[in-house]
């Protein structure tokens, strides 16, 4: 795993990750504040191999998750003037707060006072488990989709799973039982796909797999209840208001993206009319158009 390039630097350093949704929005935020490659150290984290469960980054983050952003420490009981101090933000909405709110070229990005806690509830519910792009990436409902996105799941899963192995057998006593319960999911997900051309499956592993078939069919029940929900609160052409001026505007187009890839090819009812203007609008941005290029989406393709 790639290691910070200048420990005594007080220049921010963000982990981040090409297949991570949440990852885009920091780099969505950078480009709309205009950083520039000086202003903030980058270290990209191969999230197929497995690098997040390094002990390295687990001891920065414990979740293991991206982005991950690391900045100077001014805050801390225990800063001492003149001493380099460092703390760790885990999730994609402080991340984004930091970062606009330390630049003061428009769009500000930061919610207006009277729209704050609509904008953190959205955000929040956004960032519920129920809408996790991750397992909606591997979803799959029916044995034709299983056998569909077999060839990417497996090799996915396969290198998940020797990552887990592998760091779980070098790991400290406390973090095992984590590592344990990860493996344990992860090899549950590959199994079935393992399986996906196999006519003549165990009792057990058919009901893993029926199992399997029901959480990716009410994983997408939630991602259309989400949608309704989309559909009240935002207000176009963004999302609270006429001016791009809110961090929710990057969470809800990270959200609609990885459900417009996933949904691309999928038989349901039209696409809400908000969420309709939404996506061209989002997508007439170059920063949108850049910073979730690597993932393969454009809104206004798919929606």
């Amino acid at each position: 795993m790639a290691s910070r390039g200048n420990a005594t630097a007080a220049v921010p350093l963000l982990y981040w990750s090409n297949v991570s949704v949440w990852a885009s929005v920091a780099g969505l935020c950078l480009l709309e504040k205009g950083y520039s490659q000086g202003d903030i150290e980058m270290v990209h984290i191969d999230i197929p191999s497995g690098n997040n469960f390094h002990p390295s980054f687990l001891s920065i983050n414990p979740s293991g998750t991206v982005p991950t952003l690391i900045v100077h420490d001014t805050e801390s009981s225990t800063y001492t003037p003149g001493t380099l101090g460092f703390k760790a933000l885990t999730d994609t909405k402080s991340i984004v707060l930091y970062l606009a709110s330390r630049r003061r070229s428009m769009p500000s990005l930061v919610p207006l006072p009277h729209l704050m806690a609509r904008c953190d509830n959205l955000i929040d519910f956004i960032h519920t488990p129920a809408l996790d792009p991750n397992f909606l990436s591997l979803s799959a409902c029916t044995r034709v989709e299983l056998s569909a996105r077999a060839a990417f799941s497996e090799a996915y899963l396969r290198s998940r799973q020797a990552a887990l192995d592998h760091f779980s057998d070098t790991s400290i006593p406390d973090r095992r039982l984590w590592f344990s319960m990860k493996a344990d999911a992860n090899r549950a997900l590959l199994d079935v796909f393992l399986q996906h051309n196999s006519e003549h499956l165990t009792d057990e592993a058919a009901r893993k797999r029926d199992e399997f078939f029901k959480a990716s069919e009410k994983a997408w029940e939630v991602v259309g209840e989400a949608l309704k929900r989309f559909e009240e609160d935002i207000e176009g052409p963004w999302v609270l208001g006429g001016s791009p001026s809110g961090t929710e505007r990057g969470c809800v187009l990270a959200e609609m993206d990885g459900a417009a890839f996933l949904q691309a090819d999928l038989p349901g009812p039209p696409h809400p009319q908000e969420l309709g203007n939404f996506g061209p609008t989002l997508d007439q941005r170059d920063s949108s158009l850049s910073a979730f290029a690597h993932l393969g989406v454009k809104i206004i393709r798919n929606w």
